[in-house]
């Protein structure tokens, strides 16, 4: 723990204006503050008084393997003394407490002597807590509630209740808190329990995780959070939708995210009124790859047509694998003129060698299912851009011939798929005239943009002849249609087909590194940057 100490060194200004070092302390880390609290009196009473000032005490629980009775005993010990001596002098500190799992010894040990001085030492620190961090056992949990109206936590901007076990919770106490608090505006709940009625605390809150069991509908959350901004939760089949459909319409205009990890096929109508509002939720994320439960079967199809409500303007889509490892489809669809945004998250790949785990089948692919006339309700008219990764380009053919009015695509070459001054590579080097549709078309076109790009540090490389494989896995090699490409932090050597791709794209070769990027601006208008 960093010391409380401070004395008035010689050569230290004490009357250096206050205002002035509040604003050096807005641009320092927690811990230049904290040092800074030790220049002099006056620095500290300046310091202290800065919203970043606070201590950090933790006491994680040992490992069962290696805990001992000593060790045990040592750190609670030593997580008690941190609190008292913090509090003595009334300076504001967070606290993180985590003990996943009841204490286990093989000696005797007063273990109710543990969990009291564990208790005292949380409940003593609430009046002064900015930040509180909870992961705890039912069995600890429950005996906490009970000390609450002790020392209720005005303070409190932070708070983050884990509850483990299978144990039942108590419900979250009012009485952890006192009045409003006012500067409460980050609050996770995993498995916690609420109270029926309002939450005067969470007035405030603008951003709310919700962890799975038991999770409460989504009415019952928005009069507990009114300010909620951001969103997470995990909706299982346990979800408790019996409430009516009365989620205030601002709620839902208010939001800027919601994040909801699915362990079930589809979401609750409740949940899904929020996607049809006037005003809908500006972005939301459905994640069946985080959501599901070991036990649980991946879904065989993902149908996303009822999440695209009010999704009425030009689309741009992007589809990706966030891991990096190819385990999920990341499929983003963004509304170019209203600017709302639908995430969704699939697992690709769920092999397992452990026969009793249910996770071995593999989901469908998202972007083959949905993308017919049947399935997309908004339309395949609609959609101008694509965004593709490699693990992906072989969906980009199928979509071609169903997107109309599709102008724009992008190969994204990530960082972790190269090294440096790599050569860009797509299928095999053979090319020949005979594998193309027809040369330009003099008549009516559509013109589209292929833009390949990459991470500017890599210096990657590409040959006319990948450009042109790429172009066929667009169908962009076919009448009616008239590519334009621009390479995007990827310089092009040459090869023997150069003359062949200046034939088919209506840019000179030697403007070609040097082109700007076309990109679809936020209201569905071309916008060109410079490279």
């Amino acid at each position: 723990m960093d010391s409380l100490d401070s004395v008035d060194r010689p050569g230290i200004p004490a009357t250096f204006p206050p205002e002035l070092l509040l604003v050096i302390f807005d641009h320092c880390a927690r811990s230049d503050i904290v040092r800074a609290a030790r220049v002099s009196r006056a620095w500290r009473a300046t310091a202290t008084s800065h919203a970043r000032y606070y201590f950090y005490v933790s006491m994680s629980q040992p490992s069962l393997s290696t805990s001992t009775m000593s060790s045990v005993v040592q750190a609670v010990s030593r997580f008690a003394s941190q609190i008292a001596a913090i509090t003595a002098r009334g300076v504001r500190l967070a606290v993180d407490v985590k003990m996943q799992h009841s204490w286990s010894f093989d000696s005797e040990v007063d273990i109710a002597a543990l969990d009291d001085i564990i208790l005292n030492s949380i409940a003593s620190s609430l009046p002064f807590a900015v930040s509180l961090t909870l992961a705890l056992s039912a069995r600890i949990y429950n005996a906490l509630c009970a000390r609450l109206s002790l020392r209720p936590a005005h303070a409190l901007e932070r708070l983050n209740i884990s509850i483990r076990g299978y144990r039942e919770a108590s419900p979250l106490s009012l009485d952890l808190f006192a009045e409003t608090s006012p500067k409460l505006w980050d609050v996770v709940l995993d498995s916690v329990p609420l109270l029926s009625g309002e939450y005067p605390a969470f007035r405030l809150v603008t951003r709310v995780a919700l962890g799975p069991l038991p999770v409460h509908c989504m009415s019952t959350t928005s009069k507990v959070f009114p300010c909620a901004q951001r969103v997470s939760m995990t909706v299982n089949d346990a979800y408790d939708d019996a409430m009516p459909l009365d989620v205030p319409e601002h709620w839902a205009s208010q939001l800027a995210r919601l994040h909801i990890l699915m362990d079930r096929d589809t979401l609750p109508a409740d949940i899904l009124s929020l996607f049809s509002a006037t005003s809908p939720v500006a972005d939301v994320e459905l994640d069946w790859w985080s959501g599901l439960s070991s036990y649980r079967r991946a879904p065989e199809y993902i149908a996303i047509s009822d999440y695209l409500q009010n999704m009425n303007g030009l689309l741009d889509i992007s589809i990706s694998t966030p891991d990096y490892r190819g385990y999920t489809t990341a499929l983003v669809i963004r509304d170019l003129e209203s600017g709302v945004r639908r995430t969704f998250r699939e697992p690709r790949f769920l092999d397992s060698d452990d026969e009793s785990n249910g996770r071995t089948e593999h989901g469908c692919d998202l972007v083959s299912y949905n993308f017919t006339t049947e399935r997309f309700r908004p339309g395949l008219s609609k959609i101008v851009a694509l965004h593709v990764e490699p693990s992906f380009w072989h969906e980009v053919d199928h979509l071609a011939e169903r997107l109309p009015s599709l102008r724009f695509v992008e190969f994204v070459l990530p960082a972790d798929r190269y090294n440096k001054q790599d050569i860009v590579t797509v299928g095999s080097n053979s090319w020949t005239l005979q594998e193309h549709a027809e040369g330009p078309q003099s008549q009516s076109y559509r013109a589209v943009d292929l833009v390949i790009s990459a991470p500017g540090h890599l210096m990657l490389q590409i040959e006319a002849v990948t450009i042109l494989r790429m172009l066929r896995q667009c169908r962009f090699l076919r009448p009616g249609v008239h590519p334009r490409i621009t390479l995007m932090n990827i310089s092009r050597i040459p090869c023997e087909q150069d003359n062949e791709l200046d034939l088919y794209t209506p840019l000179r070769r030697d403007n070609l590194e040097h082109l700007a990027t076309l990109r679809i601006g936020p209201l569905g208008r071309a916008t060109r940057w410079g490279l």
